[in-house]
């Protein structure tokens, strides 16, 4: 069911994300954000789901398209709140070794939402990294 934030989020039973690609597991999150282009650095409105240390991203939430991207966040390194995207609130980055995403959310409490969720995958993939070190 949708939250208050106009998200699904992990209690939900109701999802519209694309199955075809995402399997029958319920997402962690999702919701639209705005995303930068990687070579050509227009903004573009993206739906994304996150699912299984996985950031999906797809044209809109009823599509049965493929992704058009995929963000791995086990090779992600931070997720950090940025203020000088130009002419954009509410921003933050996903760093990768090979790319950093520059992603906005409508609102405040999105981006919250949005980097709260992801630092906690970010730090139970570098826990499970730890811990299976220690062993």
């Amino acid at each position: 069911m949708m939250d208050s934030t106009g998200f699904y989020g992990s209690g939900s039973s109701v999802s519209s994300y694309p199955t075809i690609y995402l399997g029958s597991l319920v997402p962690e999150h999702e919701g639209y954000l705005t995303k930068q282009g990687g070579n050509i650095k227009s903004w573009k409105k993206r739906w994304f789901v996150l699912q299984a240390r996985t950031l999906y991203y797809f044209p809109t939430c009823n599509s049965d398209a493929e992704p058009l991207g995929v963000i791995n966040l086990s090779a992600a390194t931070t997720v950090v709140s940025v203020a000088d995207v130009p002419k954009k609130e509410y921003g933050f980055q996903v760093v990768t070794p090979d790319r950093t995403y520059t992603i906005v959310a409508s609102t405040e409490q999105e981006r919250e939402a949005w980097t709260s969720i992801i630092q906690k995958t970010l730090n139970g993939i570098n826990g499970s990294a730890l811990k299976r070190s220690k062993t």
